[in-house]
């Protein structure tokens, strides 16, 4: 594993973080360059992955003869750089569940402090128009303001839309327990649009929330709470036609 190759490289000073399952990357605070393992599996194009590294240099590459893992290594250099460069930084909040072009939305002052632990820095969506049956691909970005006192911290993602909540992409792959204050995570959430989605206007909702209780932190301005969720979108065109 990372641990025990740090080790055997003679260097076990180091903090070590990571996201599971390929939906989350992470620049840990304290600076960098730093090193990213990264397995066959979850590389190459399409994968969060190859996305977050970008033009990182390749140090290494185990290619998993006699049945051991393949990996590739890479090297961060560019000092100071988080990927939140050329995402939407831009949010709402409604009593609306989904807000139609009549209801009434405010803008949030982004980055969005939620629960004074993380800060919502924007977003990509990977369509802004969808139909019954695609996929949508939202990567948020976030950077943790504090350590969490609740270490079954987990994200929602949902589609939400005429008939309620259409989708749920809900998971955290950069757990809670490994934070750090300064850290800059991505998290990519998977929402697929139902077959029978009903024409009309959609959103993309985000949140933190506890996997012991299910309450959600609350989404403040200034000191003051004002939602339990950041709304993102609108997402036009699902259902029409």
């Amino acid at each position: 594993d990372g641990r025990g190759g740090l080790r055997r490289g003679g260097r076990d000073d180091r903090r070590l973080s990571g996201g599971e399952g390929g939906e989350a990357g992470v620049v840990p605070a304290g600076g960098l360059p730093g090193w990213y393992l990264v397995p066959l599996a979850l590389d190459g194009r399409g994968t969060l992955a190859a996305d977050w590294l970008g033009e990182a240099e390749v140090v290494f590459r185990e290619r998993g003869l006699r049945g051991g893992p393949a990996y590739t290594v890479y090297r961060w250099r560019r000092q100071g750089e988080t990927g939140v460069e050329g995402m939407v930084q831009q949010a709402w909040t409604s009593p609306v569940l989904a807000p139609g072009r009549a209801d009434v939305q405010a803008s949030l002052f982004v980055p969005a402090d939620v629960g004074g632990e993380a800060a919502f820095l924007g977003y990509h969506l990977s369509a802004e128009t969808a139909a019954p049956g695609d996929e949508l691909i939202l990567t948020t970005a976030w950077r943790v303001i504090a350590r969490p006192t609740d270490p079954a911290l987990s994200l929602f993602a949902h589609l939400v839309g005429p008939g309620g909540v259409m989708s749920v992409g809900d998971g955290l792959g950069y757990p809670a327990i490994q934070w750090a204050a300064g850290d800059v995570f991505h998290q990519r959430s998977t929402l697929l649009v139902p077959a029978d989605a009903p024409g009309g206007t959609y959103w993309a909702q985000v949140g933190l929330y506890s996997l012991a209780t299910g309450d959600r932190l609350p989404v403040l301005q200034g000191e003051a709470p004002v939602a339990d969720r950041v709304l993102l979108g609108p997402i036009w065109g699902v259902g029409d036609g």
